[in-house]
């Protein structure tokens, strides 16, 4: 059962293609104690004691409402982190949690379903960071994600790193950065494609530097190029990197602060201050979900990835784990938002 939650609104879900009139459809508050009171009209008004994995209550044609939980994933590849959060959730919250895979248009297609989800506290979206900064400014999107969805909490974070070819001549990030003012437009960045985050970061590094890099995006992995000299550097992933030890020299960390599990490599901001932009995975829900949903999901999930064999998946990825607040994300969310959208319109970024 529900317990210790003041109040908690809850939606149930239509089968069989019924459609309710607005009006007609039962609203449900949870009451301090874990009675329901279910309000509506005609037959449908009535008291129960339910639990949140079903509603256990009747259509007019006698078949069941169905009541769902759903982990919607934006982008390819994510459930395979989140893996085993869901089954968490299940024995946690007594309820049948779905993963919903819809990637495609960049996420665009899994966020703006999730923006137009009823905002009940059953669906949930697993969203990227690109998907809710950057491709505002990169593509035309159906729904405003800052104005659509509403955060829950910061799942992982991983800053990347800035790495050069062994046969780039700079040892420091200092280095680098006096040689390519010296050459404009000489030293080349790699990137996954135009629009991806690293492409983003590379824009974001000349600006901060004042330098001109000329940017190279591929389709595939620029990593063999890199090494093998043809390109000069590219952001990548610590994992990637630690996987690459001396065929790729790491020159600083984009964070505010230094990776732990490389101590020696700099942060990017210690040269150049306020640099900072990493990658991390949250959890939204749809604009107007009620507070205390969105306070009992931030709970569910903060304790789910504090789990030893979440927090050990996280760290042989050498991804951060997060656990924030609904307000501290929102702030960070915001905070990058702002930042990424006026590195796009400085170097007029297209996605592919």
């Amino acid at each position: 059962m529900l317990t210790g939650l003041s109040v908690i609104a809850l939606t149930s879900r239509y089968d069989g293609g019924v459609h309710a009139q607005a009006d007609e459809r039962p609203r449900l508050s949870v009451t301090p104690t874990d009675d329901f009171e279910i309000s509506g009209t005609g037959e449908h008004a009535a008291w129960r004691r339910v639990e949140w994995t079903a509603l256990r209550r009747r259509q007019p044609d006698g078949s069941p409402y169905e009541s769902r939980f759903k982990m919607l994933y934006s982008t390819t590849g994510l459930y395979f982190l989140m893996e085993g959060t869901d089954r968490k959730l299940t024995a946690s919250m007594k309820q049948n949690v779905i993963v919903d895979n819809r990637p495609g248009a960049g996420g665009n297609i899994g966020a703006e379903h999730a923006a137009r989800s009823a905002p009940d506290g059953y669906t949930v979206l697993i969203a990227a960071s690109g998907i809710v900064t950057a491709n505002a400014f990169l593509y035309k999107l159906a729904f405003d994600p800052q104005k659509d969805l509403a955060p829950v909490t910061l799942l992982y974070s991983g800053a990347p790193l800035l790495v050069v070819s062994p046969k780039v001549a700079a040892k420091s990030l200092e280095a680098l950065i006096e040689v390519a003012r010296k050459n404009p437009g000489k030293l080349t960045y790699a990137s996954y494609g135009s629009g991806h985050i690293s492409h983003i970061i590379g824009e974001m590094f000349k600006q901060a530097a004042g330098i001109d890099l000329l940017h190279v995006p591929y389709k595939s992995s620029p990593l063999p190029d890199v090494m093998s000299g043809q390109v000069d550097m590219i952001f990548e992933s610590p994992l990637l990197v630690a996987k690459n030890t001396g065929r790729l020299r790491p020159l600083g960390v984009v964070s505010a602060k230094r990776n732990a599990r490389m101590p020696d490599v700099p942060a990017i901001a210690e040269v150049l201050p306020g640099f900072e932009v990493t990658g991390w995975l949250g959890a939204f829900v749809p604009a107007g979900t009620p507070p205390d949903i969105v306070m009992r999901l931030n709970r569910e999930l903060v304790s789910a990835i504090e789990a030893p064999e979440f927090r050990k998946r996280l760290d042989e990825l050498m991804l951060d784990p997060g656990g924030d607040t609904p307000q501290e994300f929102g702030a960070y969310v915001q905070r990058m938002y702002e930042r990424v959208g006026k590195v796009i319109r400085n170097a007029n970024i297209k996605a592919d």
